[in-house]
């Protein structure tokens, strides 16, 4: 008889330090519930934002070149390379092939305030396209302002 009570001791011993670990564990996830907010859009883009160097903007979206008539066209985010004074706001028409450079045009000025990071004032576009009748480009910038390229001419038009 002793050896059964000290089984059935044994057993509701063990079960019984289960269930207070299971409990603390609970306790415990509950307390860092109430500590750590739910995420929110704010955070999310706080947090992709970190996750881009550190800076404070949204990396604005890639678009797709543009190819008509044998000459390819897109954005150039880098036009300092090409011997621009600013990065952003050019668009650009290339041989397909070899890529190079038919002809680069700026489409828009960016007024840089000397006070904050050059690269944080950038404006890119966030559409490109062709318009109907094939000689027209389309272009809207992180601004929201329009423009139309006639790629024949290179003049620049704001609908």
């Amino acid at each position: 008889m002793n050896r059964q009570f000290f089984r059935l001791c044994s057993i509701l011993l063990i079960f019984t330090s289960f269930t207070l670990v299971s409990c603390e564990s609970e306790e415990m996830q509950q307390t860092v519930d109430t500590i750590t907010p739910s995420p929110t859009i704010e955070t999310a883009a706080q947090e992709r934002a970190m996750s881009l160097g550190g800076r404070r903007r949204l990396v604005p979206p890639e678009l797709e070149p543009i190819e008509n008539n044998g000459v390819l066209y897109r954005e150039v985010r880098s036009a300092q390379l090409l011997g621009q004074d600013q990065q952003s706001g050019f668009l650009i028409a290339e041989d397909p092939g070899s890529r190079e450079q038919l002809w680069l045009l700026q489409i828009y000025d960016i007024n840089y305030d000397q006070e904050k990071e050059k690269d944080a004032q950038e404006i890119y576009f966030v559409e490109l396209k062709l318009l109907p009748g094939k000689e027209t480009i389309f272009i809207e910038d992180e601004l929201g302002r329009q423009f139309t390229v006639n790629i024949e001419t290179h003049e620049i038009a704001s609908p």
